[in-house]
């Protein structure tokens, strides 16, 4: 797949920063990045760099203290004061699955589109269809709790895209999975991307992971998190998670924050 290109970015951070409530302490400081339409982007760092801070303000969870956000042409945060205007349509991949127990497979999705105000006459075909997508279809009517963690997540998956977003965002979707079905499922989420050509933000603490999804990688530190550099993903689609490009570009990206770590100058923003 190509990434689209256009004339203004999905989304353009500039300058943000975030600290804690009632503190001087920041989470974020002066983190800038852009994602074209229709990217695969992923921004990896360890715990505490705030990668799901970042996210929580871009979905509206979190106020920014200063900074400007633009998602999809629409100003959300202009000097870090934000705007109050609707933000596109946004799916959401958590760690967990996060399905209601008590709400069969089916139903957890027709939840989604509800709050999304898909109109009913589209929920039954829209949701077969997603979970067809994710090959969790004979699973519709199952109970979350009778399903495996691979099962749950490829629901979740099929959940976030069945409101048909214009992103998702995915704050370390299998981190707590085994690697074999890890794998395949960055696999399958590669090919759902280049099926619906939405733009994917990707967090992570894997490199190796973000290496093999993104186009484009944001590579943050802690204390407090910032931007150390982006580096462009060159290598063609489609990839092998165990290729030695990239482990190669892997290497790259691990010395390059060894040494910022080391010499304790890391710039802040976007460094291209």
């Amino acid at each position: 797949m190509t990434t689209a290109t256009a004339a203004t970015d999905f989304l353009n951070i500039s300058d943000l920063s975030y600290a804690y409530p009632g503190s001087s302490t920041y989470a974020l400081k002066d983190v800038s990045l852009r994602v074209a339409p229709g990217e695969f982007a992923c921004v990896v760092g360890p715990s505490g760099c705030g990668k799901s801070t970042l996210l929580n303000i871009l979905s509206g969870l979190a106020a920014p203290t200063a900074g400007s956000v633009t998602m999809d042409g629409t100003a959300l945060v202009v000097d870090g004061v934000e705007q109050h205007t609707e933000r596109p349509r946004l799916g959401y991949l958590f760690q967990d699955a996060r399905l209601l127990p008590w709400r069969t497979v089916r139903k957890n999705i027709e939840l989604a589109l509800k709050s999304a105000k898909v109109p009913r006459a589209q929920w039954h075909e829209r949701t077969d269809r997603y979970l067809t997508m994710c090959e969790i279809g004979q699973f519709a009517e199952s109970w979350p709790g009778n399903l495996s963690g691979g099962q749950r997540q490829r629901v979740a998956i099929a959940r976030a895209l069945a409101i048909e977003p214009a992103c998702v965002f995915m704050d370390e979707p299998f981190s707590t999975l085994d690697e074999v079905t890890g794998r395949s499922l960055r696999g399958k989420l590669l090919d759902l991307w280049q099926t619906t050509g939405q733009t994917f933000v990707f967090i992570t603490h894997s490199i190796r992971e973000a290496v093999f999804l993104a186009d484009h990688v944001y590579v943050m530190a802690p204390g407090p998190g910032r931007v150390l550099e982006r580096v462009t993903i060159d290598i063609p689609r489609p990839r092998r998670y165990e290729s030695p490009a990239i482990a190669e570009v892997e290497g790259r990206m691990i010395d390059s924050v060894l040494q910022y770590w080391s010499t304790d100058d890391a710039p802040a923003g976007d460094v291209s």
